[in-house]
Parts: structure tokens; C-alpha cells; sequence
């Protein structure tokens, strides 16, 4: 059953028609939050480059977007560094190197365990690692969008279940399987290895968006680091996660009739990120309710900001990628 939109035309969806002919980067595109993000921004006149792994879907989307002559479609398999660094290199010819804003979007969740072709566990290397690079290899091209029109903007797709992990779990950021923990496919309790994998990655997003933030504050440079949480979204996450039976079609129906959203109102929170003006760097833009409802803004909690933390990532992400990230280089 889907769920209608009870939210996506309450907003004031005219903010973004400031930011007509900028230029979005936004990954994950074919379906769900990343795919109403990108229409929302064509409708509002912004040049959108899409990045997705290459399969029918995107030829789909292409075709709900009816073609679009301001969309633009660039293989990028998420799993794969070298697809990411081939991405970022047209991605910089297709703009001119200027970026305005780049949406870390796209993500998988509680998939069993599985490593990349680089041997990372592909939950980490999907929703951050990949990103965490793609940043990089962008950061030249967001500074001159920065220097160019005053700011420029990078948003990382979280979710609430980051909110769940105490600390950083090293084993994660090895190649060593054995070290990824079980593949249990409990959601709750006893949380299963599938879930804290999947947790794990998105604390990352919320310790990179401000191990980010506070590194671009210090180098005075105009560009906006935010987190989004989508509340409780129908987007494609959840049959995929049915499908390897991470999660139960019962609870699943359950849970989104009486705490769910559609994934245009899921998709508020990031098009927020996108279009406010009083929207302030270092934050997490997510549903007034927290599962659903208007987007708000909230300061992260604490734990993403200890600096030990955001030392920790930001070394374990620069080994992991072979690059070493200076933004003010």
C-alpha cells in the first residue's frame, strides 16, 4: 500500500527558484528520496547531475523525468572506488568545475554480509566510504561554486537508526571479514550484525558532516555541511530489506500505517537542506515528529562531536580511500 503525500505540498517548494541554473550533484536517483529530490530541483530549474550504478532503472528514471534537458546521467557504482573516481572526473567536465551543492544520497540497508571489489563491507563503503571520496575529489570544484556565488553546499543522507551507536567501531574500516561481526537479521533486540553494520554507517554520515563542517569553518570557506534523516520513509530500502529478510512484511506494514511517510514527504528533509537560506552548517535537517511530519532543524547530538571521533573517522576514511583529504588544499 502506498502511502499518499501528506506533507510535500504543505512546503514551500518556491525557496528553491533562488537557486535556478546552480548546479546539484546528487547520487542515487532511480527511486525513493533521491529521485523526488532531483525532480523537485529540475521543476525549480536547476542543472542536475544524477549519479547511479548502471541498470535499466536509470533509463526508467530518465524516462519519468520525460528526458529531461537539465538532467544529466553519470555511471557511478558506489561500490567500486575507481567508478567513483571515473564519476567525479566527468562530473567536473559536465560543470565546468563548479558544483553548487553535492547530495550524498543514495544508500543500501541490512544487506548480508558482503565485501566490494576494494574488500570493504559493502554497506560502509556504499553509504559512506564512496561518498566520503566523492566529497574529495569534488572539494575543488564546490570551492570554486563557494568562491563564484558566495556559498556552496554538501548534504549527507543519515538516518535515525545512527542515533543508536554509541561509538565508532573500527573493525568496520578493515578488509578482514571476520572482523564484521555476525550476519544476523534482527532489527531490534538482539540487533543483528546486518543492522549494526547498517547503524554504523550512518553514524558515520552524521560524524563526517561534522568532522567536515568544523574543518571547512577553519579554513573559512563558504560551503554549508548538513545531515538529513528522512523519517520513516516507503522508499525501495524496505522490500529490498524483505526481500533478504532483514526485515518482516508484518512489523514492515505495520510500522508504516501508523509511523510511516511517503517517500516525498521522506524526500522534505533534503530538499530543505537544498533550499533554505537561514539553514545553518553543522546541523541535521529531519521531520518535526522524527519518523514524519514538515522538516526542522536540529543541532546533532553530542556524540558525533567529539573530536576524538571525528579524528578517528576522518583517518580510518583517508586510508580506506588512499587519499588524503585537506579541504584547503
Amino acid at each position: 500500500m502506498l502511502l499518499p503525500d501528506r506533507s510535500y505540498h504543505l512546503y514551500p517548494l518556491t525557496q528553491l527558484q533562488v537557486f535556478k541554473d546552480k548546479c546539484l550533484v546528487i547520487t542515487g536517483t532511480t527511486s525513493g528520496v533521491g529521485f523526488v529530490t532531483a525532480k523537485t530541483a529540475l521543476d525549480a530549474g536547476m542543472n542536475v547531475i544524477v549519479l547511479n550504478r548502471q541498470s535499466v532503472r536509470v533509463d526508467e528514471m530518465l524516462s519519468r523525468l520525460n528526458h529531461h534537458p537539465r538532467c544529466t546521467a553519470v555511471d557511478c557504482d558506489l561500490a567500486s572506488f575507481e567508478s567513483v573516481r571515473k564519476a567525479a572526473a566527468k562530473v567536473i567536465a559536465l560543470s565546468n568545475g563548479c558544483v553548487d551543492m553535492l547530495s550524498n544520497n543514495a544508500g543500501i540497508m541490512a544487506l548480508p554480509r558482503s565485501a566490494t571489489v576494494d574488500g570493504y563491507e559493502v554497506q560502509l563503503q556504499v553509504n559512506h566510504l564512496s561518498h566520503f571520496l566523492l566529497t574529495k575529489l569534488l572539494m575543488n570544484s564546490l570551492i570554486n561554486a563557494a568562491d563564484k556565488n558566495g556559498s556552496a553546499r554538501i548534504i549527507n543522507h543519515s538516518s535515525s537508526i545512527g542515533d543508536m551507536v554509541g561509538d565508532l567501531d573500527e573493525n568496520y574500516y578493515t578488509r578482514d571479514s571476520l572482523k564484521w561481526g555476525d550476519d544476523g537479521r534482527g532489527m531490534f533486540w538482539p540487533q543483528g550484525g546486518r543492522w549494526r553494520r547498517y547503524a554504523q554507517t550512518k553514524f558515520a554520515n552524521q560524524v563526517f558532516t561534522h568532522a567536515l563542517h568544523n574543518k571547512l569553518q577553519q579554513a573559512n570557506i563558504p560551503i554549508k555541511v548538513l545531515a538529513v534523516h528522512p523519517g520513516l520513509a516507503q522508499t525501495q530500502l524496505q522490500p529490498k530489506a524483505i526481500l533478504h529478510q532483514s526485515m518482516s512484511p508484518r512489523f514492515t506494514r505495520w510500522m508504516f500505517r501508523w509511523l510511516g511517510q511517503s517517500e516525498a514527504d521522506g524526500a522534505l528533509p533534503m530538499i530543505h537542506a537544498i533550499a533554505s537560506q537561514t539553514v545553518e552548517s553543522g546541523c541535521r535537517v529531519e521531520p518535526k515528529r522524527y519518523l514524519y511530519g514538515l522538516p526542522v532543524v536540529r543541532k546533532l547530538r553530542k556524540r558525533p562531536l567529539l573530536s576524538s571521533t571525528l579524528d578517528q573517522l576522518w583517518q580510518l576514511s583517508c586510508e580506506a580511500v588512499h587519499e588524503s583529504f585537506d579541504p584547503v588544499f
